[in-house]
């Protein structure tokens, strides 16, 4: 059974020394969960796209609750733009807005990796990440 989500060693080092930094910053990328490997950095490439009108989306960090930080709903949008990717696959949590930061973590868009088509005009794209703190 394949795998939606991954942590980082980089992020998880960060979260376990300072806790999710105050305004995390959300990455779209056309990798699947299952071609990242715990060693994967942001500054190393996981797989951002680009496209007319994209750009990283932040929010602050939530508090915790029962072993959960449930994030807000994120929307990207293509708007009139055609050049995003047809092979849209995770969502990655960093730590900055740029390579510069850390990974924490990332989740699969679909259940088992397959690719969300971004490449059509007024294509969107809603995520609610949780991050599970606790078991």
């Amino acid at each position: 059974m394949a795998t939606d989500f991954i942590a980082f060693t980089e992020g998880e080092n960060v979260v376990l020394a300072t806790g999710l930094p105050g305004t995390c910053y959300f990455l779209l990328s056309t990798s699947n969960v299952a071609s990242l490997t715990t060693s994967s950095t942001l500054g190393g490439g996981v797989g951002e796209i680009t496209g007319t009108g994209y750009a990283r989306l932040s929010q602050a960090a939530p508090t915790p609750s029962g072993g959960q930080a449930a994030f807000s709903i994120m929307t990207w949008n293509t708007g009139a733009a055609t050049n995003w990717p047809n092979n849209v696959k995770s969502l990655i949590l960093a730590t900055t807005v740029d390579n510069t930061g850390k990974a924490i973590c990332a989740w699969n868009l679909i259940p088992g990796g397959a690719a969300r088509d971004m490449s059509a005009a007024g294509t969107t794209e809603s995520v609610t990440p949780t991050l599970t703190t606790s078991s």
